[in-house]
């Protein structure tokens, strides 16, 4: 059943079967190019059937797509196949931006309710052959929710600004709904170590504190014990014996001299659990029976369900007695975003106190947070795609780039994707990795891939060559001594469709730029810092004042090989690859 709803300017079409007691969109605001408005329904007995909002715009400039997670997808698609953003609290966040040209908005799409099932759709409307484009918001899709009185609100940017600062602006907007709890604790920004793809689930004590060792020592300040600490042998691969929590002395003998001999070191240590899991193999899994979302068969272990309270008291006593106990700084909470619900899920009864799943999910992020803020102000929390929604983030200070195991593009991708919403959380590569023949020049473009966020490495230290780890430890003093820029700068990140060939980020007078395929970077009198990661010996800038310039040139190991003394509107700057130059205008006598 279609309905049409002027509102405004606008004219929205509903589609849905429900018969509501009540049902209006309504303009809210329009001003400077930002519409917002108000959606509201009322419905007295059962459940809504979907709901789908719809709307033109003039098919005109479109050249790509971006969502939160669309990875590498962001292509303009047909209204038989269109670009569709499923978000939810535990996936992704219910926005769209298509862009213009490199980087203008064209129009940047959010809706105001980040904790429930929203699908957000953008297509080319062909089929008509009337050179329009479409937008579409689904409601309550396959959604067992009673509605009494829900309302919502839609924001369309239509300023030409760049996409990212449109994007940026609607995490402003939702702090209205969500109002921000994030503390970004020091330790947050520093350089980490993680035990994930160099041990998997077979870490030990003494292998790990002398590559700890050597890790301190090139700078970082972090440590993540991952998966494998709670397995006693070799690890399966799967999660049986996730539940207990106990420390498995084979590998820890003494857990508390290893805890103690990390901070010894000046590093934090952070300790992995993935939080909806309790294994087929512990002696936990009977006690929860019949409080299961579903069960994971493919990692051998159920998926609790936090409508219950005695679930949600069980995973925070769980974090909160390990980390008194052993004094931990942090902690890494993972596969959140397998809470869901399933076809074998129970209904809401009466030994639970949250009637949906998501209210659910942010009571347990509270009481989880409350409790480890407890322990200390500073307590690290990490959280990693595709859990990053303008609710979730709010329980994390730490957010990470899903696993892409020597993918340092997908890593690139990630980092941008992450930052561009400006949470207000240090945002986090996954973990570097590359294997022991692999030319430091190589390891140097990885590295330069992770620049604009806290780099997590997963590499055992001690097998690496002399080259690489002078390559690691020449990256790790750069970025230290430039992360006020590189994190906290006025963050750029044009041609979305090509992946961010080039990304940069400047701050009080100083810019750092890296460049990924051989595009010319402006030079505009700026402290410039430009690196080379395109794989060729050289880079082009543009220098449309003509500003004399002195460059000097660095390779990645961190040496400083010649100087350019340069002048004129079209530069060729000799760089080698994963080097860098150093551009400052030159002082006038």
């Amino acid at each position: 059943m279609k309905q049409e709803y002027k509102a405004g300017k606008r004219i929205f079409a509903v589609f849905t079967e429900t018969q509501f007691d009540t049902f209006y969109i309504k303009e809210k605001s329009n001003k400077d190019g930002v519409e917002i408005y108000e959606i509201g329904c009322v419905l007295s007995g059962g459940y809504p059937q979907d709901v789908s909002i719809e709307w033109e715009e003039e098919m005109q400039g479109i050249c790509s797509v971006w969502t939160p997670t669309a990875n590498r997808n962001r292509g303009v698609w047909q209204w038989f196949k269109p670009t569709v953003n499923c978000s939810d609290i535990y996936d992704g966040a219910p926005i769209i931006s298509v862009i213009q040209g490199e980087k203008d908005n064209f129009a940047t799409v959010a809706f105001s309710e980040a904790e429930i099932p929203v699908k957000t759709s953008f297509y080319v409307k062909d089929f008509q052959q009337q050179d329009k484009v479409g937008f579409k918001i689904v409601l309550f899709e396959n959604d067992k929710r009673q509605i009494n009185d829900f309302k919502a609100e839609i924001r369309i940017d239509k300023r030409t600004i760049p996409y990212y600062r449109a994007v940026a602006d609607v995490s402003e907007w939702w702090k209205r709904f969500y109002p921000s709890k994030t503390y970004v604790p020091k330790g947050s920004e520093a350089p980490l170590y993680s035990t994930w793809y160099n041990f998997h689930q077979s870490p030990d004590q003494e292998t790990l504190l002398k590559d700890l060792a050597i890790a301190a020592e090139m700078g970082f300040k972090t440590v993540i014990l991952d998966d494998g600490w709670q397995i006693d042998g070799v690890g399966t691969a799967y999660y049986d014996f996730c539940g207990d929590w106990a420390v498995a002395e084979s590998k820890f003998p003494d857990f508390q001299a290893f805890v103690d001999g990390v901070h010894a070191l000046g590093m934090k240590l952070m300790v992995w659990f993935p939080v909806p899991f309790v294994g087929y193999e512990t002696q936990d899994y009977k006690k929860f029976t019949g409080m299961y979302l579903y069960q994971y068969e493919e990692f051998r272990a159920g998926v609790v369900d936090p409508r219950y309270p005695a679930v949600r008291r069980y995973l925070v006593d769980t974090y909160e007695t390990m980390s008194r106990k052993y004094g931990l700084d942090g902690l890494k909470l993972d596969f959140i975003d397998s809470f869901m619900l399933k076809d074998e899920t129970p209904a809401f009864n009466a030994g639970m106190d949250c009637v949906t799943l998501e209210e659910s999910i942010v009571k347990l992020l509270e009481e989880i947070q409350t409790a480890l803020k407890g322990i200390r102000e500073d307590f690290m929390i990490e959280f990693r795609q595709n859990y990053v929604g303008p609710s979730i983030v709010r329980y994390c200070n730490m957010l990470r780039v899903a696993d892409c195991a020597f993918d340092s593009l997908t890593n690139r991708i990630g980092i941008a994707d992450l930052r561009m919403p400006k949470y207000g959380v240090a945002v986090h590569s996954d973990m570097l990795l590359w294997g022991r023949a692999e030319t430091p020049q190589n390891c140097a473009l990885q590295l330069l891939d992770v620049m604009f966020s806290v780099p997590q490495i997963s590499i055992l230290l001690q097998n690496s060559s002399d080259e690489q780890r002078k390559v690691l430890k020449n990256f790790v003093s750069y970025w230290t001594a430039n992360a006020d820029v590189l994190l906290h700068g006025d963050f750029a990140c044009d041609n979305v469709k090509y992946n961010y060939p080039m990304l940069s980020s400047e701050k009080d007078g100083k810019k750092i730029a890296v460049a990924y395929l051989p595009v010319t970077s402006v030079y505009c009198g700026e402290n410039l810092d430009l690196f080379n990661a395109t794989g060729k010996e050289s880079l082009y800038v543009e220098n449309p004042e003509k500003y004399e310039i002195t460059a000097k040139i660095y390779d990645c190991f961190g040496n400083e090989l010649f100087t350019q003394n340069l002048c004129g509107k079209f530069l060729r700057l000799e760089i080698p690859v994963a080097g860098f130059a150093a551009l400052r205008k030159a002082v006038q006598e």
